[in-house]
């Protein structure tokens, strides 16, 4: 005889559905806590969120498992597709894949070339980053040289395209060579390559007394599980 195998036109619908949800956070610590009646959850120490290509690692998180809010009000290290940062205060959407905080460090995709970034008042949404006021600069391969670099307000990063900047100055080490109104930078491949900004930006002495060093920053324990 046939056999009639069910189908469950809801679940496949929803499967083949890419408009849904993203796939739920998923949230380790060394004592969670999670009330069932209003989805509050509480993570306390070695603290790892994970969704999709973003990972948040902090000791304290509270949040909400069903909007997918969550606050670490401490240091964060936060790691989406090409951005590595830490942070301080940090409100992650899972929902929107964004975070906002109130000072990063790190370094995010500009194009070719990673950017240095350092500031207040952060926001990264979905590669896009906003910085109210900070400062960029880029590892550039030649090392022991002077640093330069670029500070600015309401600065915004557009992945592979552009970068513009506000209220812009352009330093080495302590002395401001230029300043702009409004600044933007060609974060193409091709303008990589015209790009004075980009072509004679040198490394940064990682111990300058400007405090630009990365010497004491930890974004690099990506191999500690």
């Amino acid at each position: 005889g046939m056999s009639v195998i069910p189908v469950d036109l809801d679940r496949a619908a929803r499967d083949s559905d890419p408009s849904l949800p993203q796939p739920p956070v998923k949230l380790t610590a060394d004592s969670l806590s999670v009330r069932a009646s209003d989805h509050r959850v509480q993570g306390r120490g070695n603290v790892d969120v994970y969704q999709g290509v973003d990972e948040l690692h902090t000791g304290y998180v509270e949040g909400n498992s069903q909007s997918q809010q969550y606050h670490a009000p401490g240091e964060v290290l936060y790691i989406s597709g090409g951005q590595v940062v830490n942070g301080k205060d940090m409100v992650y959407d899972g929902a929107k894949k964004s975070a906002s905080m109130a000072t990063v460090n790190g370094y995010v995709q500009g194009g070719d070339v990673p950017l240095y970034i350092r500031g207040t008042s952060a926001q990264l949404d979905n590669g896009v980053v906003y910085i109210r006021r900070g400062l960029i600069t880029t590892p550039h391969a030649v090392a022991e040289t002077p640093d330069y670099y670029l500070t600015g307000d309401d600065i915004r990063i557009y992945p592979g395209d552009r970068f513009t900047s506000e209220n812009t100055k352009l330093w080495f080490k302590h002395v401001c060579i230029l300043t702009y109104g409004h600044y933007e930078g060609n974060l193409t491949p091709e303008g990589n390559k015209r790009s004075w900004l980009f072509s004679l930006l040198p490394q940064p002495t990682y111990n300058s007394d400007d405090g630009l060093g990365l010497r004491g920053a930890t974004i690099f324990p990506l191999n500690q599980n």
